[in-house]
């Protein structure tokens, strides 16, 4: 949003057209039914804002559920790139069955979906999973563990890191933990079990 002109302003002004009880009940129409023409819907479908040259600079969907995320307590999906990256590896890995690649126009409905077949039934917690899950899967590690123990993490590595670029560092340390997790005294017996679901993606 910080590359937009104006976007900030424009997306403000047409939240503050409803308040927050008609937000949070077209919330639960739009969920019931993504493609049903709704308030919800209308927010995600216009632009906000312009870029340096003056056009229209896009939609601003991942703020907007951000926002409803919040409003709702948590009831509500984030439309974000990590959550879309772990569906399509979860997909990948015969976890889920649609047929159809997700994107901006299935994503609420698919969400629904997982959140339903999987048991979870939580957004906030569906939302963790796959936040996490993309996150590991790319090799950020840093937020499962102290600034103290992601130093000793990678103290062994630090020749290696030195010569490579972000992504490739990514890569190095993912394979570290890969190979040390199990019985490392680093990470929770919670956060091995998940690291060994998240691994055993391909």
């Amino acid at each position: 949003m910080s590359k937009r002109l104006y976007g900030i302003d424009e997306l403000a002004y047409n939240l503050a057209q409803y308040s927050d009880d008609i937000l949070k009940t077209e919330s639960h129409k739009f969920l019931n039914n993504p493609d049903k023409e709704t308030v919800i819907k209308s927010l995600f479908s216009k632009e906000y804002g312009i870029d340096k040259s003056g056009k229209p600079f896009g939609k601003s969907i991942s703020l907007i559920s951000k926002y409803l995320y919040f409003l709702n307590d948590g009831n509500f999906p984030i439309y974000d790139s990590l959550a879309i990256d772990a569906y399509k590896l979860l997909k990948k890995n015969g976890h889920v069955k649609t047929k159809v690649v997700i994107g901006e126009e299935n994503y609420f409905d698919y969400m629904k979906q997982l959140n339903t077949l999987s048991n979870i039934n939580n957004y906030e917690k569906l939302d963790n999973l796959l936040w996490l899950t993309g996150k590991l899967s790319k090799g950020s590690f840093a937020i499962l563990m102290t600034k103290d123990k992601y130093e000793g993490l990678v103290t062994d590595l630090k020749n290696d890191l030195l010569k490579a670029n972000s992504k490739q560092k990514d890569n190095i340390i993912r394979n570290h933990i890969k190979k040390i997790y199990s019985n490392s005294d680093l990470f929770t017996d919670e956060q091995k079990s998940f690291f060994e679901f998240v691994f055993s993606l391909k």
